[in-house]
């Protein structure tokens, strides 16, 4: 299609487009391109009632639009059409697929869930639809409640022998399988069908088959794709996934230690970006980008790009699925920087490794009895796994010293803070996680330090990892002292009210301790961590 069709298809209003550019721009058209030009015409028009025909021509219209990225204005031409279907027929059925997929592909789900009810209702499906019709409601299943299973669904759909049964459903039954896991699985669907596809879904299907391989660590096999994946891209430069290739390309390349192919392939996908910005190719980006930088130790980096990226896509006005899945992606990268994080303080002291993640787990315990908000929440255990990484500057033979500290090798120690905040320094870090690393061991009686903050003084949340941090300390085995047992712990923290932290904190405190269970604190963070990206990514914002 010339581009000023498409230009004109993708922009122009259909309230106050200039009648004689259309027909100017009509004149110069092919037939192809005059068919979509008619349909827009016709939305344009106060008519009521379309015939077939009609129909699926305003349907192609917004499909071409919504495959152009312009899924919203798409949506907005599929609502106006389908307020105006009334009678049952093939054309309307494949419309009201349509438009549930759009909200679907939206993050409407009040609205795509409305629709597939209504589409399972429908006593007779033509045999024609029965594979797009079982794909399409497959796929919402994946992730909506409408009462079906997504599994038994897509593979109704792969009973038909067209395209939707061949390669669509497949390849949708492939993501369903990799998102939950099951990678080889994953694989195993997408190297059957990849043998029936070419152009678009042939690169759909390698890109799937380099990113279970990726992460089933079958790195020659990855390499054999990823060649296929670079010769696709120069044969067919203009696919509407080449920024997805170019990202886990760039994947490929970083995992095999080739840092400078690894950025070259996230400058392409921050130009395309330039060119055109998708919240989807964003967020795989930032994914990129931290992997890339952690594997260049620079983990505080990777860790602000991250959170960037989060805040950024959770502030987009639909979170449709597709974007879900990015931001649980740029999560879980997130949680592979704090594993490297805990294996750097790991080689420097195990037992400041381990305590992090007990803090972590501690504060947040606390925090949640604060109700404090699942973003906080986020927050507050990112700054709780940075808390003590100040110690890896620490010298090792004051860090792990067996008797008494002189005054000192204490001051000596109580520059971590500092140096935790020299990591941070010129970073764009949530307030919440600054004030952890930087405060954690100040105290209402103002006898804390970096600063001898006092109340009112002190951040809630640096309180909060106080509490945590010295609830730790005092239950954990050290090369100076036994473990404390909980109620020895308890009763210490009593005798520290009007010292350490304001009352309310050590209250609530106190009755999480009630609770609290022995337990593999390494296997506890994660189940935190899973619970609270979890609930950012479904919208429950209470903790």
């Amino acid at each position: 299609m010339r581009s000023e069709v498409e230009d004109f298809l993708l922009n122009a209003s259909l309230n106050t487009f200039d009648i004689d550019s259309f027909k100017k721009l009509y004149s110069i058209s092919s037939k192809k391109e005059r068919e979509y030009l008619d349909s827009f015409k016709l939305l344009a028009s106060d008519r009521s009632e379309f015939s077939e025909e009609e129909l699926e021509g305003l349907r192609k219209l917004a499909a071409f639009i919504a495959k152009r990225g312009k899924v919203l204005k798409a949506y907005n031409i599929a609502k106006k059409i389908i307020s105006l279907i009334n009678v049952n027929s093939t054309q309307s059925l494949r419309f009201k697929l349509f438009y549930m997929m759009l909200c679907y592909e939206l993050g409407k789900k009040e609205e795509a869930m409305e629709y597939a009810r209504e589409l399972l209702n429908e006593k007779h499906i033509p045999e024609e639809l029965k594979s797009t019709y079982y794909n399409a409601l497959g796929l919402v299943a994946t992730y909506y409640p409408i009462g079906i299973d997504p599994v038994s669904t897509l593979r109704k759909a792969m009973n038909y022998n067209d395209n939707t049964g061949k390669l669509l459903a497949p390849y949708n039954l492939a993501e369903y399988f990799y998102h939950k896991g099951n990678f080889e699985e994953s694989l195993r669907i997408v190297r059957e069908i990849k043998l029936l596809a070419s152009g678009y879904a042939k690169s759909m299907c390698l890109i799937m088959e380099l990113k279970c391989l990726l992460v089933l660590n079958k790195i020659e096999e990855a390499e054999r794709i990823s060649r296929k994946l670079e010769q696709l891209n120069s044969e067919m430069p203009q696919r509407i996934d080449i920024g997805t290739s170019y990202v886990f390309l760039g994947h490929f390349y970083n995992k095999i230690g080739n840092s400078a192919r690894a950025h070259d392939y996230l400058d392409k996908v921050y130009q395309l970006l330039q060119y055109e910005y998708t919240p989807y190719l964003y967020g795989e980006a930032s994914a990129l980008k931290a992997e890339i930088l952690s594997s260049e130790d620079e983990h505080f980096k990777a860790i602000e790009a991250i959170i960037d990226a989060f805040q950024i896509l959770r502030k987009e006005r639909f979170l449709s699925p597709h974007i879900m899945k990015c931001l649980r992606s740029v999560l879980s990268e997130l949680l592979e920087v704090f594993s490297k994080l805990i294996a750097t303080l790991r080689k420097k002291d195990d037992y400041t490794a381990s305590h992090t993640l007990r803090v972590s787990y501690f504060a947040y315990l606390l925090a949640k009895q604060m109700r404090y908000t699942t973003l906080q929440l986020f927050d507050l255990i990112v700054g709780a796994m940075l808390h003590d990484y100040g110690k890896v500057k620490i010298p090792d033979e004051i860090l792990n010293k067996p008797g008494k500290l002189t005054d000192e090798e204490m001051n000596i120690i109580r520059l971590h803070p500092q140096y935790g905040m020299e990591f941070l320094q010129g970073l764009n870090f949530p307030d919440i996680v600054l004030h952890i690393v930087y405060m954690h061991h100040e105290r209402i009686d103002g006898r804390g330090y970096p600063q001898g903050l006092k109340n009112g003084e002190i951040p809630e949340v640096a309180q909060i990892a106080a509490i945590a941090d010295v609830f730790d300390a005092l239950t954990t085995d050290r090369p100076y002292r036994k473990a404390l047992t909980k109620r020895e712990a308890i009763d210490f923290l009593i005798s520290t009210k009007g010292k350490l932290a304001n009352e309310e904190l050590m209250d609530n405190f106190m009755n999480v301790l009630e609770q609290l269970k022995p337990r593999n604190y390494s296997t506890a963070f994660r189940e935190i961590w899973k619970k609270t990206v979890d609930d950012l990514l479904t919208g429950n914002t209470e903790g």
